[in-house]
Formats: C-alpha cells, structure tokens, sequence
C-alpha cells in the first residue's frame, strides 16, 4: 500500500513541479552524494570569481569516476574560457551519454 501511494504522491509532485530544486532524496537520479558535489560546483564557481582559494576533498566508497556531473563539467569550462565551436563541441559529446566504470 505504501508503494502504490508514493508512487502515486511523486508522479504527481514531479508531474506538477511542486518539487523544489534544492530537494535530492526520495527522487530518481539524485542522491546526497550528487547533492554535495553539486553544491562544490557552485561554491567552486563562487570563488573562483571572487578570487578566493577553494581546497576540497572528497570521499565515496564507489569508484571515484563512477559517474560525472555534466552540468558541473560545461559549467566549469565556460568559467575558463572555453567558447565557440569546442565548447559546442563538448556539450555535444557529453549530452544523452551514460557514463559506467567496468
């Protein structure tokens, strides 16, 4: 019974953008880990513009290239300068691929 109503409860909070941004667990494809680099990649881009250093570390028990956040890796290129037909170029490779570690 459980399953059915939250099933029933996300499809219609997604259907219906009721689901803030911010909101990562309880979602398909979002988890905390993707929640905390996500937050690194705009506290990078933050200091980056203000010219503050940034040291992170992070620490997964699965592979470390297990998976690679797009958004974060076009982001980050167009802070640095990358434009034009390159950057086409990349958001083009990177767009509807999966990426796995075997």
């Amino acid at each position: 019974m459980e399953s059915i109503i939250y099933d029933q409860l996300s499809n219609f909070l997604l259907d219906q953008n009721l689901i803030p941004p911010e909101q990562y667990t309880f979602l398909p494809g979002k988890s905390i880990h993707s929640n905390l680099l996500s937050r690194l990649c705009q506290t990078g881009r933050e200091r980056l513009i203000s010219r503050i250093p940034l040291i992170s570390s992070t620490w997964t028990p699965k592979p470390s290239m297990e998976f690679l956040d797009v958004d974060c890796c076009i982001n980050f290129s167009v802070f640095f300068g990358v434009r034009g037909s390159f950057m086409r170029w990349i958001e083009f490779f990177l767009s509807d691929r999966t990426f796995s570690v075997r």
